[in-house]
């Protein structure tokens, strides 16, 4: 963390920076940034950075990629996140807290 006196008040709430809360849309454009850098591999360890309309976020993870062996076209069919850290910045390079869940992200995008 670049700021660690912001640290205390980030863990219980009291920051005075907003929080970026993550709808659907977010979660899609970051599926669909991570699908790309995925590509056909079976593990993933990089960043994904997507720009979104009010914000930037950076998707820093290690991915351990199952696929269905069965199928031409080798799906995923499961994610083993290994380690992941999701970092959000507004539109002047600000970092800013955010809700962002890597259990939802591939709760939603695997269950299709």
């Amino acid at each position: 963390m670049k700021n660690s006196q912001a640290t205390p008040q980030r863990l219980f709430g009291a920051s005075e920076q907003p929080e970026i809360s993550f709808n659907a849309n977010h979660y899609d454009q970051v599926w669909l940034s991570l699908l790309d850098s995925i590509g056909e591999s079976n593990y993933f360890n990089g960043r994904v950075t997507t720009e979104h309309n009010e914000f930037t976020s950076t998707l820093t993870t290690t991915l351990i990629i199952y696929r269905d062996r069965h199928d031409p076209e080798r799906p995923i069919t499961h994610l083993a996140p290994i380690w992941w850290e999701m970092t959000t910045y507004d539109s002047e390079g600000n970092e800013l807290p955010n809700d962002f869940s890597l259990k939802e992200l591939l709760e939603k995008k695997l269950e299709h």
